[in-house]
């Protein structure tokens, strides 16, 4: 129960607390909290009672709690007043990510029953925190009944309709806060996306993305509407950090042809992408997993045609003779402008980023093979054939495999060979 919502506390212990609740006495009673939470759970343990909550929803306003129009009433579920504050950082909202119970306390009839209630509101939703006020459960009942009572689930659903509608109001009226708040509790709001099947579309409508064009957060309607021409999915990349993904060989081919791509850093944010599958009639591609075509897509730039390139048939047979055993595939890459190689995954391969979740869970996870794609217009893939003989080729065939995982944030997989390599090709260049 938080005291923060009441003007008084009616004899709770045969203790009774009445303050004018002016400044003078707002932050003394805020102290004086936990003490009476827990003088209210040792009545309700020893007798079976629960202290009374007087309804004063005016001092909520004057104490600038919430708004006064955020004292609402849910008639169709027979909710007597549902409060909660506006969820901001300044109210001190917790985001619950390391386990924080649900912040709603539920009344019946004034008397508080219960402030740890998984029914009342969904996970995902744990950083609002309230008093639900109730005529429509019988408190002479069980918790248990409460919590399997029907009336609840309505509650429930009438609720989170309630918060995200409130959510939804924030962001169109004021980015820049929602986008506060969303860097507080939008990890926990993704949750909503991969668990919360009912309510998935209308929290996708709320969630925040970063637009590697715009270079800042957008709706995903929004990437929606700045499609390029005969565009119809939705690209992203997931990565570690920002700055790593804006330094993705990956990236290399959208940016030519003005593509916008999304690029993720949360974890959850491959498990949320590949459970939705798609975002209104657009399919969610991963850019390095996901088979696809830019050919006609965006703006294509024709100077390349007349790039001199590598014979084909050549590279990729010097690359798999040195490499065969390492790698699925070795191809000529389309996508690649300024990069010499990248890898994409395999043909049951898994998105980089879910691949290392697994193997922070399980040392011995090892992944699929990936494919590496090589760009032919490289000046060094062109002069790959002039270069030394042939244990100096093999030493750069690794070392551009090795420089590829480390452009997805990854380290060599051999470390000695690795350094043993690059040191083969300076002596080479300057014998």
């Amino acid at each position: 129960a938080h005291a923060g919502f009441l003007r008084h506390l009616a004899r709770v212990d045969n203790v009774q607390v009445d303050a004018a609740f002016d400044n003078r006495f707002l932050h003394r009673l805020r102290q004086l909290v936990p003490d009476l939470v827990r003088r209210v759970r040792a009545v309700q343990q020893e007798y079976g009672a629960v202290g009374c909550v007087s309804q004063h929803l005016e001092l909520l306003h004057e104490v600038e709690l919430v708004d006064r129009d955020e004292v609402g009433r849910l008639d169709e579920v027979g909710l007597v007043n549902f409060v909660r504050t506006e969820t901001q950082v300044r109210h001190g909202l917790r985001s619950g990510f390391l386990g924080v119970v649900d912040e709603v306390a539920l009344a019946v009839q004034v008397g508080i029953l219960t402030n740890d209630l998984d029914a009342v509101l969904p996970k995902w939703l744990r950083f609002v925190q309230g008093v639900l006020d109730t005529t429509s459960l019988d408190l002479n009942v069980s918790r248990e009944l409460v919590q399997s009572s029907p009336v609840l689930g309505k509650i429930k659903k009438a609720i989170t309709k309630r918060v995200i509608g409130e959510l939804q109001k924030k962001l169109k009226n004021d980015a820049t806060a929602y986008d506060a708040f969303w860097a507080q509790f939008g990890r926990v709001i993704k949750e909503g996306l991969y668990e919360d099947f009912e309510n998935r579309d209308k929290v996708a409508e709320i969630a925040r993305v970063y637009s590697r064009k715009s270079g800042g957060n957008v709706t995903l309607q929004d990437y929606v509407d700045g499609f390029a021409s005969d565009q119809k999915d939705i690209y992203y990349l997931t990565a570690d950090t920002i700055e790593q993904a804006k330094k993705s060989p990956h990236l290399e081919g959208f940016d030519a042809r003005g593509i916008d791509v999304l690029l993720m850093t949360d974890p959850i944010d491959i498990f949320w992408m590949s459970q939705m599958g798609r975002f209104k009639d657009h399919n969610f591609v991963s850019i390095v997993r996901d088979q696809y075509d830019l050919e006609g897509i965006g703006n294509a730039q024709d100077s390349e045609s007349s790039t001199e390139k590598a014979d084909e048939s050549q590279v990729i047979a010097l690359f798999k003779a040195h490499l065969g055993e390492v790698v699925e595939d070795v191809k000529a890459s389309s996508m690649l402008k300024q990069s010499p190689v990248r890898l994409v995954a395999g043909t049951t391969g898994l998105d980089f980023n879910m691949e290392r979740i697994l193997k922070a869970q399980n040392p011995d996870f090892e992944g699929s093979k990936k494919i590496l794609e090589v760009n032919l217009s490289h000046e060094l893939i062109r002069k790959l054939d002039e270069m030394g003989d042939a244990e100096t080729k093999a030493a750069l065939c690794r070392v551009l495999l090795e420089q590829a995982k480390i452009a997805d944030g990854e380290l060599p997989a051999d470390a000695q060979q690795f350094s043993a390599d690059i040191i083969k090709i300076g002596l080479s260049s300057v014998s």
